[in-house]
């Protein structure tokens, strides 16, 4: 008997992207479903889950590349060991885009990107507004993690250029931080802080994990979901369960830190639903909701995704002004007494930026969802049930 054209061989259409299943004839397809569908619901929600993966990875480097705010003056590769120095830009009104034209392998570019220290954490985990949309079809929970990594592939090394002209290696500025501030993420003689940022989401309906990893370019790796079985086993020299994101109190005890880290957090957050934004305008425009963009067939998402990531490029480039803006005022707001005209006159500019580039339209139905919205600090619970 002849074997059956690929071709034409019947397929189940809800597994196509992860392990396929595929039939002699639509008969035998028919015969077999009441023992597939179960699996079938499970191969359903973790294509959708990987798929989500996908987009964030795409839009990822997109917000990361204007909170970053720095210019690379210099990089050096050398085997695993890539080096790089940069320069905090102090004029903050114009769009850097500080890696868009740097001439090096788009990898390396993507590491620079997803290289930061302790303080940036915000950046990482304001995402998890966009996840839970993402994956509120194939997920019943988003958790918070900071981990310590192993198996590095790659060792990066970030030189920040100082108000004197000369550079320090931020990962000993880093280490040094946490250790005086007495934070759990390092114990006295590391070389590092436990600051690496995961999600860890469960599957619906099953007991199944997986991790996402959206800033792992820094160890050299550039999957985004990874069964978390199989991540902890391979990547995780120490795990930490984080109470949600860091509370701007814990990283401003440096003084002079604190005008500096709330425009930072604030930059991550509006960049974020920016973004969000952006993404839901998208999928309007494109008769698709979160739940259909995940479940597309893999060529049809493919065509899709680069196209979202050309609109969220430029639509990003076009806020990048009242983004800036918003962290200025803030930081601004943080050095005037709560019951200072002028601090509200600031909350009131803030609020009409917020309104014109679509972030407060962003974050309906999020309960408190800013730092610094009314000028104050917040806490979040971790473990978000979808």
């Amino acid at each position: 008997m002849a074997e059956p054209d690929p071709a034409t061989v019947p397929i189940c259409a809800n597994c196509q992207k992860v392990p396929k299943i595929s039939y002699c004839s639509a008969e035998c397809q028919k015969a077999h479903w009441e023992s597939h569908k179960a699996d079938c619901k499970r191969l359903r929600y973790t294509k959708s889950l990987y798929q989500a993966g996908d987009i964030v990875n795409a839009l990822w480097p997109i917000i990361r590349s204007q909170t970053k705010q720095s210019t690379v003056d210099k990089v050096q590769i050398d085997g695993n060991k890539v080096d790089f120095w940069e320069t905090i830009q102090p004029d903050n009104s114009i769009y850097l885009e500080p890696l868009e034209d740097f001439n090096s392998d788009k990898k390396v570019v993507r590491a620079i990107l997803d290289t930061f220290s302790s303080t940036d954490c915000e950046s990482v985990y304001s995402v998890d507004s966009i996840l839970q949309r993402l994956l509120a079809g194939s997920c019943s929970k988003i958790e918070r993690f900071e981990v310590k990594a192993k198996n590095k592939k790659w060792v990066v090394t970030e030189y920040m250029r100082d108000l004197g002209g000369g550079y320090c290696d931020m990962g000993i500025l880093d280490a040094q931080l946490l250790t005086n501030t007495l934070s759990w993420a390092i114990d006295p003689g590391d070389e590092e802080p436990c600051c690496h940022c995961i999600f860890r989401v469960r599957l619906r309906g099953s007991r199944e994990h997986f991790a996402l990893d959206i800033a792992n370019a820094r160890h050299g790796r550039f999957d985004t979901v990874i069964p978390w079985h199989q991540y902890v086993t391979e990547r995780v020299a120490r795990i930490f369960r984080t109470h949600g994101r860091a509370s701007f109190s814990e990283h401003s005890k440096p003084e002079m830190l604190k005008d500096y880290l709330s425009r930072r957090m604030d930059l991550s957050q509006f960049c974020t639903f920016r973004m969000k934004y952006l993404l839901e305008t998208w999928l309007h425009e494109q008769v698709l909701s979160y739940d259909t963009v995940v479940g597309l067939n893999a060529s049809k998402f493919a065509q899709k995704l680069a196209e979202l990531q050309a609109y969220a490029k430029e639509g990003m480039r076009i806020s990048f002004r009242d983004a800036t803006k918003s962290g200025d005022l803030v930081m601004q707001m943080e050095q005037l007494d709560e019951s200072s005209s002028t601090r509200k006159d600031l909350q009131r500019e803030r609020i009409a930026l917020m309104e014109r580039t679509g972030v407060l339209k962003a974050i309906t139905g999020i309960s408190n969802p800013f730092l610094f919205e009314v000028g104050c600090t917040r806490e979040q619970t971790t473990g978000n049930e979808f």
